[in-house]
């Protein structure tokens, strides 16, 4: 069985469509985490969800907590503003056949029609592969023994994805799916195209320079002008 584990902080609206769609997710145990909600997410949650649980903020936090939960042999994190494609139970269950892969991810498509959204969707997918490091909007999957060996998620601010990635695949091989998970724009929306794609590219790039997690966070909202902003 597969556990999808979905962190959420103030997603209400995100929940909603995501319920719509959680036909998609029947064969599988959904498990939301909320982490100190505002809004009526945890109320919504729990009209669908298999489990519903509160933790500390942080996605890194709330995954692993649902984590230490869960019922499944193969862990899928899932933002609450991402729809996967309708075959994604088998295509991870055959993706994960050869006993050499530990994991994996989909390829990335934004939702909205406007051309510089498809480029985006297709560059992070090509970049995801060539530097072998999918972020989490891409629908992470794992075998729960290896995420369990690896100490899950670090409680770091930022970047936990891309850390978790790097320590996964010493343990073997990912599979990149060639089918897209389906995420919400609104980030794009609401800050611009270019300051966003210049935001993840400075933060992935300070990434791969080592600078620490904290130094990355204070950049991420310093570009988009707001110091309380959470990713």
């Amino acid at each position: 069985m597969i556990s999808v584990i979905i962190p959420a902080y103030n997603e209400q609206q995100a929940l909603q469509s995501l319920r719509l769609s959680i036909g998609q997710l029947s064969d599988s145990e959904i498990i939301v985490v909320d982490g100190g909600s505002s809004d009526l997410s945890f109320d919504i949650a729990v009209t669908f969800a298999h489990k519903v649980l509160k933790s500390g903020p942080g996605r890194g936090v709330q995954m692993n907590a649902g984590a230490r939960v869960a019922s499944g042999d193969v862990l899928l994190f899932l933002h609450a503003d991402s729809i996967l494609p309708t075959a994604w139970y088998s295509l991870i269950t055959d993706a994960l056949q050869n006993p050499g892969t530990v994991g994996g991810a989909f390829d990335l498509q934004l939702s909205g029609d406007k051309p510089a959204y498809r480029l985006i969707g297709r560059t992070a997918s090509f970049r995801s592969r060539l530097l072998r490091t999918p972020f989490g909007d891409q629908g992470i999957f794992a075998r729960k023994a290896v995420f369990a060996d690896l100490g899950g998620y670090r409680a770091i601010p930022i970047m936990e994805d891309a850390d978790f990635v790097r320590r996964l695949r010493t343990k073997g091989k990912l599979t990149f799916i060639p089918h897209p998970i389906r995420t919400s724009a609104r980030k794009w929306e609401e800050h611009g195209i270019m300051r966003t794609t210049a935001a993840h590219l400075l933060v992935l790039a300070g990434y791969f320079l080592g600078a620490s997690p904290h130094a990355l966070q204070k950049l991420y909202r310093a570009i988009f002008f707001k110091p309380e902003f959470k990713k």
